[in-house]
């Protein structure tokens, strides 16, 4: 969301211009929908397209962090400072932390060496067992089914 507030309210910075303006709304918008994309899936009960959903949404939401560091070169060398250099910077913060959020989805789906099988495995069996929350059933199984019970 804070991509949308620094990109409608105006330009706080000199080298804030209208390619800047594009990469924050695009940035804003796949954050948005990463989120929901995320809130869908876990509401299928999908949890490995859940966490990966999320974690790019994150990884979005986190492109200051690694802003700071892309914007080093910007701000050492004046040469470098002027819109296009101030948009690539930003952009680059945002793409770096997708291109890495990326890295470990795949490398999760592929059965990396963290687990990530085993613990999805172990959730998905966790939520066959677990008592019914509010509103929601366990897998496989009808009203009609946890009424009997």
């Amino acid at each position: 969301m804070d991509q949308f507030w620094g990109a409608e309210q105006g330009s706080r910075h000199d080298h804030d211009g209208p390619l800047l303006y594009v990469i924050r709304l695009v940035a804003g918008s796949a954050m948005v929908l990463f989120i929901c994309l995320g809130f869908t899936a876990i509401r299928r009960r999908d949890i490995a397209r859940h966490r990966a959903w999320m974690m790019r949404g994150y990884a979005i939401g986190l492109g200051a962090g690694t802003q700071a560091l892309t914007h080093v070169p910007y701000f050492l060398f004046e040469g470098l400072q002027g819109e296009l250099s101030r948009a690539l910077a930003m952009g680059a913060g945002w793409a770096i932390n997708l291109a890495v959020a990326e890295w470990i989805i795949r490398r999760r789906l592929a059965g990396g060496a963290d687990g990530s099988r085993q613990l999805e495995h172990n959730a998905a069996r966790h939520w066959r067992r677990c008592p019914r929350g509010p509103g929601l059933r366990p897998v496989g199984s009808s009203r009609a089914q946890e009424l009997q019970q």
